[in-house]
């Protein structure tokens, strides 16, 4: 059935080689005439590029010299894009059929501006692929939704919850007037772009009868399939960076209670299961990163700014180029 609504479809690569065919095929398999896809490869050093140069007639292909980081990268291509609604979706991430066309009838009722999936990974087991903001007793909260009986609806809702960017419907208008993804270089910009655009006033839909596939960490895990925790500290700052402008003291007992949760798991897995020396050694990371972040945190407040996690999004126009 046609809807009339049109996509650009936005896939950012690094270092793809092991799922980005798959992911391209699966796309293919459900655009129509009207729909386009656009790639843009962070200057990825194995074989994704020769991958992706045989589907070069049915995608644009940008290839860059300099590796930018997925936000600059997808703002890149909404820029060179030309349909109302966006599709970003991650190169380990394999749509299922019948997903395009739901998200179609989704936008043609004219309800919704942000439209999400449910996504499993690749043994089928259920991905939750959205969770509540960043913020005080977000875990706890988080933890026990998932272990009640609510976890069997669908829960997800924009006010309290972010979408995973990794196969994220939005209306090109709306993700223009939210000001784009903010520019980090990997992690926590679909948490801003969420909360951004639920203060806009958009409404969402999450469909869990159809799904897509993530294969979790293709462009930053050694191993795919596994989530790398190379980019722990991304993460920690774009979490700390969501809530600067909060006041001193919530920041304050945030602080002390991720730095408490941190401590006191580590320290359980430590004491039972020593066998977990990753799990380990992540949890006494992240709260070594909480304490290094922690002064500039509490008293620069929204003046809280660390460059090396930033690319600015205007230098990609002159480092990448478009095979044709």
């Amino acid at each position: 059935m046609n809807y009339n609504i049109s996509f650009t479809i936005i896939i950012v690569t690094y270092n793809s080689e092991n799922t980005v065919s798959k992911c391209i095929k699966s796309v293919i398999d459900q655009v129509t005439l009207d729909d386009e896809i656009v790639v843009v490869d962070n200057a990825s050093t194995d074989s994704t590029v020769g991958i992706l140069t045989p589907f070069s007639e049915d995608l644009k292909l940008f290839i860059s010299d300099f590796n930018f980081g997925f936000s600059s990268a997808c703002n890149f291509a909404v820029e060179k894009s030309t349909s109302p609604y966006i599709l970003f979706l991650n190169p380990d991430a394999i749509i299922n059929p019948g997903l395009l066309c739901r998200a179609r009838e989704s936008f043609s009722k004219g309800d919704y501006q942000l439209v999400g999936f449910m996504c499993r990974d690749e043994i089928g087991e259920i991905d939750r692929n959205y969770r509540r903001y960043p913020g005080f007793l977000a875990s706890f909260m988080d933890y026990y939704s998932r272990n009640s009986i609510s976890k069997i609806r669908d829960n997800f809702n924009l006010d309290t919850h972010y979408l995973d960017g990794s196969c994220m419907f939005i209306e090109r208008s709306i993700f223009l007037k939210a000001g784009m993804f903010v520019n980090f270089f990997l992690y926590g910009e679909d948490v801003i772009l969420c909360n951004k655009i639920q203060k806009i006033g958009v409404k969402s839909i999450y469909h869990q009868d159809i799904f897509y596939t993530h294969l979790r960490g293709a462009s930053s895990a050694t191993i795919s399939g596994d989530r790398s925790w190379d980019m722990l500290p991304n993460i920690v700052y774009s979490e700390l960076y969501f809530l600067k402008g909060r006041s001193f003291s919530y920041r304050f007992f945030y602080l002390v209670e991720k730095i408490s949760e941190s401590a006191s798991v580590g320290f359980l897995l430590f004491v039972f299961s020593r066998d977990s020396k990753s799990k380990i050694s992540f949890f006494k990371n992240r709260c070594d990163l909480l304490l290094k972040y922690s002064f500039e945190y509490l008293f620069q407040g929204n003046k809280f700014y660390k460059p090396e996690f930033h690319q600015e999004n205007y230098k990609i126009e002159n480092r990448a180029f478009l095979i044709e």
